[in-house]
């Protein structure tokens, strides 16, 4: 410290220090103060960058985490006090307004762009769509999917483009929202539409068809409405004629101890397995396998219950539950029907857990309903054998007439399922039932699996020409049944030129091509034989054997149109469950889709760790700003518009009101003019002085009333 001033020291310090760093440092005199001023521009860009792919990024959790913009508030501040030696968390800003601008006019417009412009390079789409109500908005939801073949990953892929809000839903109303919804879409290029099955979507697909027809001179190919929704609505007309009232049941011995913590108390007292009822869904019968099996476990101590409550050990519940459980307690044959329930949900529900997938399903579906309903016909006995055995094709099946009680069984053959059976011998041999009873049961086992089989078969895709002959693209039946399959593929051919899907000229080729390719599996038969849709996905098995070949690019041209087409419409009903998730009080129609669109991207990349942000992301990040600023500028903008309009439309309707007034008092000015005119006649005439005051009356009224209208 001493030798602080001395400039001696000072000197020789310099000195030594610039003779230490010119033999260390090859001085560069031009390119140092560049490199130092670059330096100082690179570095907080690349900190604004970071900081906004932060942003970015933590708007993106919030979505796939479901977070509300609120969530955000104050979040900043807790990052810089969780990560305090970060600069991307000092500089860190995202709070609830800045997380919803960035959303719904940074990333989801982002991700829309890149998904229309992939869907501006396809020549063929097929569309989906459903309606569901959304509670927080109180309207109809209707939500739109679109099932494409990505050439990139070589697989059908199916997304979310866009929703749609209503109050009315007539097929006029959903037809003028699909326009609304696809205006940026080609609709020359909509292959088919894929839906449940009420009348008025059925209306809507016919009037699309139609317009279809007129503006481009195509059709929509028609393989038939959701056969899942067929299956299940088939099986809830079967239980309603059996008039067994099960769902009621279950759904009794649920809500009979459901936030009854006294009632539970009671039952579990006199209960031996323990064991409480589990909830039953009117929506969805097939996954009630648990809620009847259940029921079945409890049914003795529910008897056992009831009995204590008889006997006034138990305080009776006041509920309509309690009562019809009551008196189902005295029906012995009711452990019988549900054993029955249960046997058919068995049979049935692997059906609906394999064709919940999204990937091509519907070249295996007429030979899977096929299997269902011989299942049910030999597992239940309900149809004569003679007549069972010669239903062995789905045509034959599709075809046959099961409205008719001539192809019915004896009612002593028929079954209720095994374990139904031994309980049936069990009361049969107690003498707790008597004959008529065991007879009306399997009447009604037997109408039931009736009424089950030909719903199934009005409704199901089997009674559309291309469903029934997709299975030409089974590899299995490819290996076994060549000719088969040739036979099916040009009845697939002839539907696809009559839709002007296909010029009729090219299908000889393809034909051949196909012929070729049948040829070739016949000597590699085995991985064919061995094909399980349940674990290897038919586009990329079918990619594997027929993509980039000469050989076969007509036919695999063909075979990736026909993949495209939806069997059924589980991914749009697993949107309902997201838009559940989203539903948020005040939450805009805008926002709904944003999220959507962004939660869709999100599971098909992977998740939040995944996602990749680009140059042309940030770029839009950063103008989301200005265009959230500029949606409000145009909302205000709209709001004076309409105020205006509310005032002009009020000042108008009030100035008709005058016209209109004005009108009825000269109208009545005029009528009392007369009146008087014609009083004053008769007096003259008549020298009747009464009328002359009449008159004088009337003409004095006019007189006033024509005043009011000048006034």
């Amino acid at each position: 410290m001493k030798g602080k001033g001395n400039p001696k020291i000072t000197e020789l310090l310099s000195t030594s220090t610039s003779k230490q760093g010119a033999s260390s440092i090859t001085p560069t005199p031009k390119e140092s103060s560049t490199d130092l001023a670059r330096d100082n521009t690179i570095t907080p860009f690349i900190e604004s960058t970071q900081c906004l792919d932060a942003e970015l990024k933590w708007s993106l959790k919030c979505i796939e985490s479901y977070y509300s913009y609120n969530s955000c508030k104050d979040i900043s501040n807790l990052f810089r006090e969780m990560f305090p030696d970060s600069k991307i968390a000092e500089k860190f800003s995202c709070g609830p307004t800045k997380c919803s601008y960035l959303i719904s006019f940074g990333i989801a417009p982002y991700i829309k762009g890149v998904l229309f412009k992939c869907l501006g390079e396809l020549n063929v789409y097929s569309l989906m769509f459903d309606e569901a109500l959304n509670k927080s908005l109180q309207a109809k939801q209707m939500d739109l999917h679109i099932r494409f073949w990505n050439e990139k990953n070589q697989e059908v892929e199916t997304r979310y483009v866009a929703s749609t809000f209503m109050g009315h839903s007539t097929a006029e109303d959903i037809l003028r929202e699909f326009y609304n919804s696809t205006e940026k879409l080609d609709l020359r290029k909509v292959l088919s539409l894929s839906m449940d099955g009420p009348s008025v979507n059925w209306k809507f697909f016919n009037l699309l068809n139609d317009k279809m027809q007129k503006e481009f001179a195509t059709s929509l190919i028609n393989v038939g409405s959701c056969s899942l929704h067929v299956v299940n609505n088939s099986f809830r007309h079967g239980e309603t004629v059996s008039k067994w009232d099960i769902d009621v049941f279950l759904s009794s011995i649920y809500y009979l101890f459901k936030d009854s913590p006294a009632r539970k108390e009671d039952y579990l007292k006199v209960s031996e397995s323990g064991k409480l009822p589990k909830k039953f869904c009117r929506t969805r019968w097939l996954e009630n396998a648990a809620a009847a099996e259940r029921a079945i476990e409890m049914w003795d101590d529910l008897v056992l219950y009831v009995d204590n409550i008889e006997k006034g050990k138990i305080p009776t519940p006041k509920c309509k539950s309690y009562k019809f459980i009551a008196k189902c307690s005295k029906d012995p044959t009711l452990p019988v029907k549900l054993r029955f329930f249960l046997t058919l949900t068995k049979i049935i529900e692997p059906f609906l857990a394999f064709y919940q997938r999204d990937c091509p399903l519907l070249p295996f579906l007429a030979d899977d309903i096929k299997k269902m309903v011989t299942d049910c016909l030999k597992t239940f006995s309900v149809m004569k054998n003679e007549i069972l055995e010669g239903l062995t094709t789905v045509n034959s099946i599709s075809k046959f007439d099961f409205s008719s009680k001539a192809s019915y069984a004896d009612i002593s053959k028929v079954s209720t399922g095994f374990s139904g059976d031994r309980m049936l011998k069990s009361l049969t041999f107690q003498k707790k039932i008597s004959k008529k009873q065991l007879r009306d049961l399997k009447h009604e086992c037997q109408d039931f699996v009736y009424t089950f089989i030909r719903r199934v078969l009005d409704k199901s895709p089997l009674n559309y020409v291309l469903a029934r002959n997709m299975s030409c693209l089974d590899p299995r039946r490819m290996a076994n049944q060549a000719h088969s399959c040739f036979s099916k593929m040009k009845v697939i051919l002839s539907v696809l030129v009559n839709c002007k899907r296909l010029q009729e000229k090219e299908c000889d080729s393809i034909l051949m091509e196909f012929n070729s390719f049948l040829n070739e599996v016949a000597c590699n038969s085995e991985e064919f034989e061995k094909f399980e849709a349940s674990k290897i996905r038919l586009d990329k098995f079918l990619s594997k054997y027929l993509e980039g070949k000469k050989t076969y690019q007509k036919l695999w041209g063909i075979i990736k149109i026909l993949l495209i087409l939806s069997h059924g419409q589980a991914v749009v009903e697993r949107g309902f469950s997201v838009n559940k998730n989203i539903e948020v009080e005040n939450l805009k129609e805008e926002s709904y889709v944003a999220k959507r669109l962004i939660l869709d991207e999100l599971k098909k990349c992977g998740g939040v760790d995944s996602f990749k942000i680009t140059k042309e992301l940030r770029l839009y990040a950063k103008n989301a700003r200005s265009k959230y600023v500029e949606n409000i500028d145009e909302q205000k903008l709209q709001s004076q518009n309409d105020e205006k309009n509310k005032k002009r439309k009020q000042i108008t309707d009030e100035l008709n009101d005058l016209k209109s007034k004005r009108m009825k008092i000269e109208e009545t000015a005029s009528a009392l003019q007369k009146s008087a005119d014609k009083l004053a006649e008769k007096a003259e005439k008549n020298r009747d002085f009464q009328s002359i005051a009449e008159s004088n009356s009337f003409r004095k009224t006019a007189k006033e009333k024509s005043n009011e209208v000048k006034n």
